[in-house]
């Protein structure tokens, strides 16, 4: 606000028209923030050293009190007025001088009404040891802190900022956490490392999270040092959408709820791939067209694996295909689609979130080459051998009742963020979530996007990644196999589809030092995410494995800050080594 707006004496002209009858409360309370913003111009023009000598007083000497222009209160009469509130200047016990107001004026009609209408987070300061202004809050979330060594955003503080009206998102209704939790079977904190109090502080991020509404059922596995401290759950399967009416009956979740893990499904589509690779089946720089003849046409001739693992085949979308349930159930008709799609541009060139489309491409080359779906591949190769009842594409029929059912939350996307969702998935957002719920997705094949389990299971999946291929005496991949699959094949450079920079390994989102799914400080991790906020990953650092699964399907809103601050918190409380 321009300086010229304030009077000769640094007074706001709106607070000299106070007294005028017609002068309303909220223009009031504008003249007196700007004139909080603006002080008067003598005072910030007085010599340095007549300041100087106010600031060293002692802390119980009544020192620099100057009036201020208070909060708006209703006269007798109805009259807008103001009442002087002074300001009073003290040293803190930190030995910092800080402002603290002084006597509270009378409450009036108007204060009552801007207090209730005032968010609590706004209403205390962000540190009350430090006393720091209210309007340094930003500012002071945002400044890094050192924890393990890294240097760290204060999510705490962040949590504090004011969040938009919850008129504008769609959420779901929200119960006791202690009325809807469930856990497993976990060990002893120390077996993995921990303190109990670490365990608690982890599983208290994730309480926060469901209590953002956006989120009708969370399940969380973690795992260090191979032991399971944390298979929890909270919140309802089925019956607590938004859309859901009051009464409709609820299904708890539990740590043996399925969950979709929709893009996460690429990491162990990946796998398959590279397990081949492994056994001398295929090469990862062999053109996708010496097994499927027929997709090499319109200049994706020279298009090979590599480029589908890491989306640089420059076929993100097909021109004109719409994602719907009966295209789905056609695998032969999606291939066919695929082989006659033009690419947009030359392979390798750009870096572009391949949806749905690489992971097609993936499963014909497996079909092609062993003769089986890559269902039973993955189910016979990878998950029996190591005991696994689910976690492969899609359910059984009989099966569909026990996955968590999805819900759109938080609020609309607006363009151009909106624009941008369809072009990468093909389908409408909100149209998305329903078509995620539909009996013929969930028993369809879709292998970039509807791989079914439980947390406890995805979790140990990639803690057998974790051990480079081994799990419980079990061998599957050799171990050059996994450490080649999480070699980083691009460096933050910006996905066209995304619009956001990304680390890319062969099938995984890299983690790295400031900017990362995995919280800060996470290098070599590795792992992916879901639609829209699962996360599921590995840290060798911290010899950890983890799975964060949700059924809410919000976009962009500032409560996703509680999420960042789980995956924040195990970074936190897992140290490296």
């Amino acid at each position: 606000m321009p300086l010229a707006l304030l009077g000769a004496q640094g007074q706001c002209p709106l607070l000299q028209r106070n007294r005028a009858r017609e002068l309303s409360p909220c223009l009031l309370a504008v003249g007196q923030q700007l004139q909080r913003r603006h002080p008067p111009r003598l005072a910030r023009e007085q010599p340095l050293e007549r300041r100087g000598r106010r600031l060293h007083r002692t802390a119980a000497q009544p020192r620099h009190r100057r009036p201020v222009q208070g909060l708006g209160i209703l006269g007798a009469a109805g009259e807008p007025r103001l009442v002087q509130r002074p300001l009073v200047v003290r040293h803190d016990a930190h030995g910092c001088m800080r402002r603290a107001p002084g006597p509270d004026p009378p409450i009036g009609l108007v204060q009552q009404h801007r207090q209730l209408r005032r968010p609590a987070a706004l209403a205390q300061p962000l540190c009350t040891a430090h006393g720091h202004l209210p309007r340094r809050r930003f500012a002071l979330a945002c400044r890094p802190l050192s924890v393990d060594g890294e240097h760290m955003i204060d999510i705490d503080a962040l949590q504090t900022l004011p969040l938009p009206p919850r008129i504008l998102e769609t959420r779901c209704r929200v119960f006791p956490p202690a009325e809807v939790t469930s856990r497993a079977e976990e060990a002893e904190p120390a077996a993995g490392g921990l303190r109990r109090e670490d365990v608690e502080a982890i599983w208290g991020r994730v309480v926060r999270l469901y209590e953002t509404g956006l989120h009708p059922a969370i399940a969380l596995c973690l795992r260090r040092r191979g032991q399971v401290l944390i298979d929890r759950a909270i919140g309802h399967a089925r019956g607590n959408a938004p859309d859901d009416p009051p009464d409709a009956p609820k299904l708890l979740a539990s740590p043996r709820t399925l969950f979709n893990i929709f893009s996460a499904s690429k990491a162990i589509t990946a796998m398959v791939i590279h397990l081949l690779d492994g056994r001398g089946l295929l090469h990862l720089d062999d053109p996708v067209a010496e097994y499927i003849p027929e997709f090499g046409k319109h200049g994706k001739e020279w298009i090979t694996l590599r480029h589908v693992l890491t989306h640089r085949a420059g076929i993100p979308t097909v021109a004109g295909a719409r994602v719907d349930l009966d295209l789905l159930a056609d695998w032969d008709r999606i291939v066919a689609l695929l082989c006659e799609a033009r690419p947009m541009w030359p392979p390798g060139r750009r870096l572009a979130y391949h949806a749905l489309t690489g992971g097609y491409i993936l499963g014909e080359v497996v079909r092609r080459i062993t003769g089986r779906d890559i269902r039973t591949v993955l189910r016979q190769e990878i998950l029996e051998p190591l005991g696994f009842r689910h976690c492969s594409y899609g359910v059984h029929p009989e099966d569909i009742p026990l996955v968590a059912e999805n819900a759109f939350t938080g609020p609309t996307p607006r363009f151009p963020f909106s624009w941008l969702l369809e072009r990468a998935l093909g389908v409408e957002f909100r149209r998305g979530v329903e078509l995620s719920n539909d009996p013929r997705f969930l028993t369809a094949i879709v292998p970039a996007g509807n791989v079914i389990g439980t947390a406890n299971e995805v979790c140990r999946f990639f803690q057998l990644l974790l051990n480079e291929g081994e799990l419980e005496g079990v061998r599957v991949f050799d171990r050059r196999t996994v450490r080649r699959a999480r070699v980083e094949q691009s460096w933050l450079e910006i996905d066209l589809m995304m619009g956001v920079p990304v680390r890319y390994g062969m099938g995984f989102v890299l983690g790295g030092e400031r900017l990362s799914l995995y919280g800060p400080g996470t290098p070599h991790a590795f792992g992916h995410l879901g639609f829209t906020n699962i996360i599921a990953w590995a840290d060798p650092e911290r010899q950890l494995a983890a799975c964060l699964m949700n059924s809410g399907k919000p976009f962009l809103t500032a409560r996703l800050v509680r999420l960042y601050a789980v995956v924040r918190e195990i970074a936190r409380r897992c140290p490296r080594g």
